[in-house]
C-alpha cells in the first residue's frame, strides 16, 4: 500500500500532518517578521555632555560604535562586581554605582572610513569615562589602559563580570 493510499484511507492522519506543516510555516513567518526574530538588541551608551546613559536599539545585534551624529555619545562597556542589574535610560555614574555597576570604558571607531583599516579592531579606540584621550585598542597603550581599569574596579580577588546588550522584542 502506497503512502497516498494510506492518507486517502485515513483522513485524520492527513489532516494532522497538514496542520503540523501549517503550524511550522506560520512559526517561521512569525519569527522572520517579528522584532525578536530579527535580532534587535538594546545597547548602552554614555553621553559625556549630559553625563547620562542612553539605551539605543540596534537591529542585527551590532552596536553603533561611531559617536552618535551631533553628540558626544559613545558605546559604554559595563561591568559589575556582583550581578548585572537593569540599566535605565538617564542613569548616571552614581546611580550605576548604587547597582554595583561601573562603566569600564567608552568605545568608538576612530577611523571608520580609513581604507587602511583591514580589520574592525584596527581602528577601535577606547577611553576611560573620566579621560579625555582616545587610545587605539590594538596598541600596547590600549591594552594597558583596559587592563588597569579592569583590575581596579572590584579590588583584589574579584573578577568583574561584563554586562552585555539585551535582546529586545
Amino acid at each position: 500500500m502506497s503512502l497516498r493510499e494510506k492518507l486517502n484511507n485515513n483522513p485524520a492522519v492527513a489532516t494532522g500532518g497538514a496542520a503540523v506543516v501549517l503550524v511550522i510555516c506560520l512559526l517561521i513567518i512569525w519569527c522572520t517578521f517579528s522584532g525578536g526574530g530579527s535580532g534587535s538588541y538594546e545597547f548602552v551608551y554614555y553621553n559625556s555632555e549630559t553625563k547620562t546613559i542612553e539605551l539605543i536599539r540596534s537591529s542585527g545585534g551590532n552596536p553603533i560604535v561611531t559617536p552618535l551624529e551631533g553628540t558626544q555619545t559613545f558605546q559604554a562597556i559595563l561591568v559589575t562586581c556582583s550581578e548585572c542589574k537593569e540599566v535605565k535610560e538617564g542613569d548616571t555614574v552614581e546611580s550605576l554605582k548604587e547597582k554595583d555597576m561601573y562603566i569600564w570604558y567608552l568605545m568608538r571607531d576612530g577611523d571608520a572610513d580609513s581604507a587602511a583599516a583591514e580589520q574592525f579592531m584596527d581602528t577601535m579606540e577606547i577611553r576611560l569615562i573620566d579621560g579625555t584621550d582616545w587610545v587605539n585598542l590594538s596598541t600596547a597603550k590600549g591594552d594597558k589602559l583596559m587592563s588597569s581599569a579592569y583590575n581596579s574596579i572590584c579590588g583584589s580577588g574579584v573578577v568583574p563580570q561584563r554586562c552585555g546588550a539585551k535582546p529586545r522584542d
